[in-house]
């Protein structure tokens, strides 16, 4: 009798124990999970041609928009970068379109986009522009004249964006006496974060500097 009462309590705790997990998993069970598609391979780019099986870059902002770069096939244009919310989808820019400041694009890619909309973009390995959908200015090029001295070549790779628009980017420098520097830039002003011709504060000189490849969306660029 007493056996059976034991066995009476185990099943009485076991079945409230598993109780709880039973409900979880119920209400689990009732959470839709919705996806959005993009853009997929196959399917047909805003200003002709076909997405290929090649998407690298993508980025998203409070407001659902999302940046990317793709391949594009059946189209003179090669590579191209868009922003889409799932319902529209717009290119912002393409290779082959005229660069704002030179011929045209070789190459677009490595979109990132803005708590306002704007996209930053990656061109040509070594420049990046902005846009706001209707407008494409460069906040740096290959060339332009650095803080300090002499002029830049950008690396391509090396760049960082805040929601802001504000990047920072690694550049060898000619005609100074640094090598190379990191630079923080809006498009408008130039400012240099670091160069190995000027001490830094611990000390010394730099031996080498390298760009940190987080993109940040708390308003600051991490260098």
């Amino acid at each position: 009798m007493k056996r059976l009462s034991l066995y009476t309590v185990v099943l009485l705790l076991s079945a409230i124990m598993i109780m709880p997990l039973a409900q979880v998993s119920s209400a689990a069970a009732q959470v839709e999970v919705r996806h959005t598609i993009i853009a997929a391979s196959g399917g047909a780019a805003p200003n002709g041609g076909t997405y290929t099986p090649l998407f690298f870059n993508t980025t998203v902002n409070a407001q659902h928009q999302v940046a990317f770069d793709a391949f594009l096939s059946g189209s003179l244009d090669t590579s191209g970068v868009f922003v889409g919310d799932g319902k529209t989808t717009s290119t912002i820019a393409l290779a082959g379109n005229p660069d704002p400041t030179a011929s045209s694009f070789a190459t677009v890619f490595n979109p990132f986009v803005t708590s306002n909309g704007d996209v930053v973009f990656d061109a040509n390995d070594t420049d990046t522009f902005k846009s706001d959908g209707k407008t494409i200015v460069p906040l740096v090029r290959d060339g332009d004249q650095a803080p300090g001295g002499g002029t830049l070549s950008p690396l391509g790779g090396t760049r960082a964006v805040n929601d802001h628009g504000v990047i920072s980017y690694l550049a060898f420098l000619s005609g100074a006496t640094a090598t190379q520097a990191i630079f923080r830039t809006d498009g408008t002003e130039t400012v240099a974060i670091a160069r190995d011709d000027i001490a830094p504060p611990t000390g010394g000189t730099f031996a080498s500097i390298q760009p940190c490849h987080e993109r940040s969306r708390t308003g600051g660029i991490q260098v």
